[in-house]
C-alpha cells in the first residue's frame, strides 16, 4: 500500500480532513508569497531539488495578480472574512 494511501486512510479514520503533513504546503505557500526563495524554502522543507519544493508551493490568485501588477502592489487580510485584498 502507498504512503498516500495510508495517509489517507488515517485522516479518514481520524476524522479530519487534513493531516498535520498537509501544513507544509501552506507553510511552503506563505513562506513563497512573504519572498521567501524557493532555493532557501527547498533547504527549510529538506529537498533536494526545486523541482520537489514547486509541489509544494501553491500561489494564490491575489498573490499572482499582486505579482503581475508590481513591487507597489501589497496583499493584506482583511479582518472581517480574513480574503485577502490587493492594494
Amino acid at each position: 500500500m502507498s504512503f498516500w494511501t495510508l495517509r489517507g486512510r488515517a485522516c479518514r479514520e481520524a476524522g479530519v480532513s487534513f493531516c498535520l503533513y498537509d501544513l507544509r504546503h501552506t507553510f511552503a505557500t506563505r513562506k513563497a508569497e512573504a519572498g521567501v526563495d524557493l532555493a532557501t524554502l527547498g533547504a527549510i522543507l529538506g529537498h533536494n531539488g526545486l523541482r520537489t519544493v514547486t509541489k509544494y508551493v501553491h500561489p494564490t490568485r491575489q498573490h499572482m495578480r499582486a505579482a503581475m501588477l508590481g513591487p507597489a502592489a501589497t496583499i493584506s487580510p482583511q479582518p472581517q472574512d480574513q480574503a485577502y485584498a490587493i492594494h
